[in-house]
């Protein structure tokens, strides 16, 4: 469907939801929330999930595979319908000769999970040789990405998806992660 109804005017559901969105593909945002992608996910999923759009950095030479990531069976389902969405996008503006950047990355996903499952700093350095500024800045992303999500579902009037949403910012919102960190001021 569109994201303007041009016979009455007027802005669709969708365009409503990508208007909200500053932090990521409001395109993809829009499409993830109209199929209902979150719905049955738990708080920390969702955290996992929204990380893909958390980090700016292309894999390129150690491309990260789905299938590698160790994260719950919805994770990467969900991430899959994303992906597949994504391409979808990616095929029409194609066809329509319209720019579409890709903005998925997988780079995030285990170090969010993990964060969010209250992992020490320590441990996510093992994870991962990202400068730790970086890390703090994604996961300050999510924390934003969920915050307008909020906005939305607050428009859409869906307020059982809000109460998880909630829940988030304190799972990431902790140790060198916070709104008072350099990175942020």
């Amino acid at each position: 469907k569109n994201s303007f109804d041009i016979d009455n005017k007027l802005l669709t559901i969708k365009g409503i939801i990508a208007s909200e969105i500053n932090e990521c593909n409001e395109i993809i945002i829009s499409e993830i929330i109209s199929n209902n992608l979150l719905d049955e996910l738990t708080p920390i999923e969702i955290i996992s999930v929204l990380s893909i759009f958390a980090s700016e950095s292309k894999e390129t030479e150690d491309e990260i595979l789905l299938s590698d990531l160790k994260v719950s069976e919805n994770i990467i389902d969900t991430i899959s319908k994303i992906i597949k969405i994504d391409e979808d996008l990616s095929n029409k503006s194609f066809n329509y000769k319209v720019l579409y950047q890709n903005t998925i990355s997988l780079e995030m996903v285990e170090i969010a999970n993990d964060w969010a499952t209250n992992c020490k700093m320590e441990n996510i350095y093992a994870l991962t040789d990202m400068f730790e500024g970086n890390f703090i800045k994604n996961m300050q992303k999510i924390t934003n990405i969920v915050q307008e999500l909020i906005n939305v579902f607050e428009i859409i009037q869906k307020p059982e998806i809000i109460t998880k949403l909630q829940e988030i910012a304190p799972l990431i919102l902790r140790d060198v992660v916070s709104f008072t960190s350099l990175y942020t001021s």
